[in-house]
């Protein structure tokens, strides 16, 4: 079993950019330890008794093969933009 310790919730939270109070960090850590169990009980499980082996994954077959071909040109991409800025779209702004 592994045992998270405050100094591990709080540096998870930090990766994570949260900001954590001293009851945050013990809810999360018991709630962390009980999942962390849960896989571990998850992991006993033989989830491949009586299938085939072949059933677990299929082999990529290509279509095609691949061919070099021309791109298209920026004036037809460009043609149907609601605005556009020399040869790209131009969007609106989202981010202040």
């Amino acid at each position: 079993m592994i045992n998270l310790s405050p100094e591990l919730i709080n540096q998870v939270a930090d990766l994570a950019r949260l900001e954590l109070n001293a009851d945050d960090v013990a809810k999360y850590q018991q709630q962390m330890q009980e999942i962390l169990q849960y896989v571990e009980r998850l992991q006993e499980l033989d989830l491949t008794a009586g299938t085939d082996g072949s059933m677990m994954a299929t082999e990529f077959v290509a279509e095609r093969e691949d061919e070099v071909a021309p791109s298209l040109d920026i004036e037809d991409i460009l043609a149907n933009a609601p605005k556009k800025v020399g040869s790209a779209f131009q969007v609106p702004k989202i981010i202040e």
